[in-house]
């Protein structure tokens, strides 16, 4: 029930970044590890650049385990991270440095 209310908030207000945050987190919760990936993805090409998007791709990569595509999308958003402005870097680090020690690539961290 909340995913399609989720869904139809979505659907009329597909600006607000929240929402796809809340849907992937649950398509995450429910072992769709693509399904949230995929919303994540679609947001930030719908949305572009945000630090809350790029805050909990960080967190979905350290979600899903030790493999290399958790690894390969934490470095890509390390290279990311440098375009926000000062004061939102350091939140997305520490996110990014305990992602890594999570999927224990802690050489990265």
């Amino acid at each position: 029930m909340a995913r399609e209310i989720l869904k139809g908030d979505l659907d009329r207000n597909s600006g607000f970044v929240w929402l796809w945050i809340a849907l992937a987190k649950l398509e995450l919760r429910s072992s769709n590890i693509d399904g949230a990936r995929a919303l994540l993805d679609q947001a930030e090409q719908k949305l572009g650049q945000k630090s809350e998007l790029t805050l909990a791709i960080i967190q979905h990569a350290a979600a899903v385990g030790d493999s290399a595509e958790p690894r390969q999308l934490l470095v890509l958003q390390e290279q990311k991270i440098g375009a926000f402005p000062q004061e939102l870097r350091l939140p997305l680090i520490r996110a990014l440095a305990t992602a890594h020690a999570r999927i224990r690539s802690v050489h990265e961290a």
